[in-house]
């Protein structure tokens, strides 16, 4: 038997609902970078369970692939991407939320 799928919310606040429809009655709210297990889908929604355990339909524009360790996923509205550590090196790209990247390696 296979896990299930893992997806990450790419939303500020994005809403858990008892149906697959955004009439129905709101189960939770998951937060951004929250990584939730996919049950299954229907009519752009994606049926998960939560980190809480609380399950639910989330609408599938609001998920991202969960890339595990490598590649990583901008979680946050955007990543500045500099040329050393901190804020007085120059600045290479910003990157939008979504956007994945891969770890090449870490400062000694």
């Amino acid at each position: 038997m296979s896990s299930p799928t893992r997806r990450i919310v790419r939303h500020n606040v994005a809403e858990l609902w008892a149906k697959p429809s955004r009439s129905s009655e709101r189960v939770t709210q998951l937060l951004l970078g929250a990584r939730v297990s996919v049950l299954g889908t229907r009519d752009g929604f994606v049926w998960v369970q939560g980190p809480d355990t609380y399950r639910g339909w989330i609408e599938e524009r609001w998920l991202a692939r969960d890339g595990g360790i490598f590649p990583r996923r901008v979680i946050a509205p955007f990543a500045e991407v500099r040329t050393g550590p901190g804020s007085e090196h120059p600045l290479v790209v910003r990157l939008p939320g979504g956007a994945s990247l891969k770890t090449v390696g870490r400062p000694a």
